[in-house]
């Protein structure tokens, strides 16, 4: 498909054409964070990307080759252990603003927010993982009987500071632990360095990207952006298109695409990485004309949005149903059911595929 240059070279950027496969760990590490509200849905994000299964993906997890916490926007991300420190140090002081907003108003104030976290990372200290509900308990034990949405802003707030990630699961149960034990080994780098190597680090792997796109993905003031580009603009290239620049990695990129579709989940960063620019994977406007939004989980063909998709689990095996946007002739189908058969892959588990027209034949 004859694709506009800048999509391309997104794509390749997101290590969603033309990538080599590699490990979970150097996938993350590859896109700086990943947003991972879900960890399935964020697993496959990752696994999509370096053909790994989803076990795979749990066993890096579990070995600390990759950290879940907050970052970034206040919401969940897939961290490599090397960045954390010095991510959470160019952006976590902005997020905290936001954190700290949402602490006052539901009536944590300094001392309890301090107490607490005071307790949580003495029991981690003592025990080296513990449960949400176990985290409760012991502020529960101590006078602080609090409803499930407190304890929700006390660990954001333990996140943001660089005291506690996310552990090795225990079952089923997610775990926090002790950041100084799960990334003893974490690059800190000066605020003029970090900033640099953010910015180099976006554009690189989701460039061509605006300034604007930054802001969104890291939080960071438009000024803060501007001045990690004139830091980083040696080793970037810029593209102006109509009126607005582009900053991307030098790279040749791919220079024809194959027929191939994806299934992209909702937050994937080819959507949540932008902000000016995401319309690049929808230029034909299709999830406004048919009212879907482009925040559904989405099939990608040849690098634009032709759907969405959905699973249902059913006796011995799960269903992905998918609904079309446009019409897709044969040829182009036959890449859409090759990607389910990559999400069952990455499941080690058989997939129906089902076809649900959108009011019209969409498919044929």
């Amino acid at each position: 498909m004859d694709l506009p240059p800048l999509v391309l070279r997104r794509l390749a950027s997101m290590r969603l054409v033309g990538a080599v496969p590699s490990s979970p760990g150097e996938i993350v590490k590859t896109l700086g964070a990943i947003q991972c509200q879900d960890y399935h849905f964020g697993a496959w994000s990752v696994g999509q990307r370096c053909g790994a299964t989803l076990q795979a993906i749990d066993r890096a997890f579990a070995e600390g080759h990759m950290l879940r916490t907050h970052i970034l926007r206040p919401t969940w991300h897939f961290v490599h252990p090397d960045d954390i420190r010095w991510l959470l140090d160019v952006t976590a002081p902005r997020v905290l603003q936001v954190s700290t907003k949402y602490c006052r108003r539901q009536g944590l104030d300094e001392d309890i927010v301090t107490t607490c976290l005071k307790l949580m990372t003495e029991a981690l200290e003592a025990d080296e993982e513990l449960t949400r509900p176990e985290l409760s308990s012991v502020l529960s034990q101590a006078g602080f009987d609090l409803p499930a949405g407190h304890l929700s802003l006390l660990l954001l707030h333990t996140e943001l500071l660089g005291l506690v990630c996310s552990g090795p699961p225990n079952g089923s149960r997610q775990t926090y632990a002790l950041l100084e034990r799960r990334a003893p080994n974490a690059r800190r780098l000066s605020p003029e360095e970090g900033l640099r190597e953010l910015t180099f680090r976006y554009f690189a792997s989701h460039g061509p990207a605006t300034p604007q796109d930054l802001s969104w993905w890291s939080s960071l003031p438009i000024r803060d952006v501007k001045r990690g580009i004139e830091l980083s603009e040696d080793d970037l290239d810029s593209i102006t298109t109509a009126g607005v620049t582009y900053w991307v990695a030098p790279s040749e990129g791919p220079a024809v695409l194959e027929p191939r579709a994806q299934l992209l989940q909702t937050w994937d960063e080819l959507f949540v990485g932008y902000s000016s620019s995401k319309y690049l994977a929808d230029l034909e406007g299709l999830t406004a004309t048919k009212g879907a939004g482009i925040y559904n989980p989405s099939i990608l063909l040849d690098g634009q949005i032709v759907g969405r998709w959905r699973t249902r689990r059913t006796a011995g095996a799960l269903r992905v149903e998918v609904t079309l946007y446009r019409r897709l002739p044969r040829p182009e189908l036959d890449p859409v059911e090759d990607a389910i058969g990559r999400y069952g892959s990455f499941l080690e588990t058989s997939v129906d595929a089902t076809f649900v027209p959108l009011n019209e034949t969409y498919f044929g």
